[in-house]
């Protein structure tokens, strides 16, 4: 019987019960949701990924938000500094320094988050890459 032959209320109570065994399995612990890479160069692979992201950001949130002149201008120096650090990063990755690579490349993002803040919108802060 596939899913969409069930009616909505058992599926609803299938979940419901499912979501109360996992919380009477939880009760009490802490859940830590941590990145494991198999290696350096994959993690660097997720970090350029991850800076990418926020850069693509930086225009629509600078259209939606529409921040001031300085606003803007501080804006434009942070994703500067940040392509600036990407090509390092990629520098370093080409000589296979990935852990500097990455340290490089979360310092970038950093800075794109802070772009992003200074157009107006809030963006939750990060533990960084794994050291």
């Amino acid at each position: 019987m596939s899913a969409r032959a069930l009616p909505q209320s058992l599926i609803e109570q299938a979940l419901t019960l499912l979501l109360k065994d996992a919380l009477t399995r939880l009760d009490g612990q802490t859940l830590v949701y941590d990145r494991r890479f198999a290696s350096s160069r994959e993690e660097y692979a997720h970090e350029l990924q991850r800076n990418r992201s926020y850069e693509a950001l930086v225009p629509l949130a600078v259209l939606e938000y529409r921040p001031s002149r300085e606003a803007q201008a501080l804006i434009d120096r942070y994703v500067k500094q940040s392509r600036a650090l990407r090509e390092r990063a990629e520098s370093q990755a080409a000589t296979n320094d990935h852990a500097q690579a990455i340290l490089t490349l979360v310092e970038g993002t950093d800075g794109l988050q802070r772009a992003l803040q200074a157009s107006g919108l809030t963006v939750p802060q990060t533990m960084g890459a794994t050291q």
